[in-house]
């Protein structure tokens, strides 16, 4: 089940503060795969790091706990499962 539509994400990712946003983002994969891709994508946005997303308490998993920023550090390995798919994706954007 989808709760989070592409055009609400890229809405809170552009944003020059995630507060300002009402949307809550639910992610739908493991914590090692989003750790990954928020590594890969820090470069990209304003503020996209493990510290700012526990912050604006607006990221939430599978089971609707706001995600943590030691939960993102601890979690982070370089390669998580579906990589190739990650990067792809990834590189599309760029």
């Amino acid at each position: 089940q989808n709760r989070t539509t592409i055009e609400e994400l890229h809405k809170l990712l552009i944003a020059k503060d995630f507060t300002t946003i009402d949307t809550i983002i639910h992610i739908q994969c493991e914590t090692t795969q989003f750790s990954y891709i928020v590594s890969k994508l820090k470069p990209f946005f304003n503020s996209f790091n493990p510290t700012s997303i526990e912050r604006c308490g607006k990221f939430k998993t599978k089971t609707d706990t706001p995600l943590k920023a030691n939960n993102l550090h601890k979690n982070k390995v370089h390669n998580p499962k579906e990589k190739e798919d990650i990067d792809k994706i990834i590189n599309q954007l760029q």
